[in-house]
């Protein structure tokens, strides 16, 4: 959210730049064009909006992560972004989580029992290691029924 933030400062910058330039180019043409400080309140309008929208209580952000080191500093990161702009977080869903080889799913339960102490206010869901290609309907609707059987760890 902060580099959407960014993202629109960025954008009214270029606005401005954008509209000096045009508005050099109209003196020359004589030609009517937008007003720029509406073009910026529409701008700025759309932006609350956007924030608004993901604060609602009608909307929930899920979470998807995988079990290694990397993923869950950036999920911590993310889930203290969203909760500093009041967006409401559903569950915190762990992918390809390794349930047959020994020393992976050694690592995978440490990571797992990881996001548990940082991130247990949370619903988390494990979501093993697919056996199968996630490609086409059948395969996507075989694997949204993972979403419903939690793996207790």
């Amino acid at each position: 959210l902060k580099l959407e933030e960014q993202l629109y400062k960025h954008l009214i910058e270029a606005t401005k730049l954008y509209l000096t330039v045009k508005s050099v180019l109209k003196k020359i043409m004589r030609r009517e064009e937008a007003d720029p400080l509406k073009i910026l309140e529409s701008w700025r309008k759309l932006a609350e909006e956007t924030l608004a929208m993901l604060s609602s209580n009608s909307f929930k952000a899920h979470i998807v992560t995988i079990p290694e080191w990397l993923s869950i500093v950036q999920t911590e990161r993310l889930v203290k972004e969203l909760t500093a702009f009041k967006v409401n977080i559903g569950k915190l869903i762990v992918n390809q989580v390794a349930l047959d080889d020994q020393a992976r799913k050694a690592m995978h339960q440490k990571y797992l029992s990881m996001l548990k102490e940082k991130l247990g206010f949370l619903e988390i869901i494990a979501i093993p290691v697919q056996r199968y290609e996630l490609r086409g309907l059948n395969n996507l609707l075989k694997f949204s029924m993972c979403l419903a059987d939690v793996i207790p760890f």
